[in-house]
C-alpha cells in the first residue's frame, strides 16, 4: 500500500512523506529495494522526464508473510527542476505523480499529491 501525507509548504520549503507497506509473499527470507519516482507537472516551457527517481529504501530480512512499513521523506529537492531562464530552482503548483516500484520498468503502486503553492529557490 502507498500513503502520501499532505504536503507542507512554507517559506521556500516543501515536505511530505510516502509510506509504503512491503510484504514478503515468498517462501524464504527476502529483501527488496523500494524505489520512489516523481512525475512533475507539465509546464509550457519544459517537458520533464516521466519518471524521476527521488527516493529509495532497502527492506532487509523479511520473513515469509511478514510486512514492514517503509517511510520515505520527500522535500523540495524531490519536486524541483532547474529553470535556466530564471536561473533558479522551481517548484510549480500542481498535481505530482508518485510511483513506487522495484525498478522503473516495474511500477506497482501510484498516487498523486497536490502542491497548492509554488516557489523559486537558490542554493543547496
Amino acid at each position: 500500500s502507498l500513503k502520501l501525507s499532505p504536503p507542507s509548504i512554507s517559506d521556500r520549503e516543501c515536505e511530505f512523506t510516502a509510506t509504503v507497506t512491503v510484504t514478503n509473499t515468498g517462501t524464504v527470507v527476502g529483501s527488496e529495494i523500494v524505489q520512489l519516482y516523481v512525475n512533475l507537472p507539465s509546464t509550457p516551457e519544459y517537458t520533464h522526464p516521466v519518471l524521476q527517481l527521488r527516493a529509495f529504501a532497502k527492506v532487509k530480512g523479511l520473513n515469509p508473510g511478514e510486512a514492514k512499513e517503509v517511510v520515505m521523506p520527500l522535500d523540495k529537492y524531490a519536486v524541483s527542476y532547474w529553470d535556466d531562464k530564471l536561473d533558479s530552482w522551481v517548484v510549480v503548483k500542481g498535481i505530482y505523480g508518485v510511483q513506487i516500484g522495484v525498478s522503473s520498468e516495474n511500477i506497482v503502486l501510484q498516487d498523486t499529491v497536490e502542491l497548492k503553492k509554488g516557489f523559486e529557490w537558490n542554493g543547496l
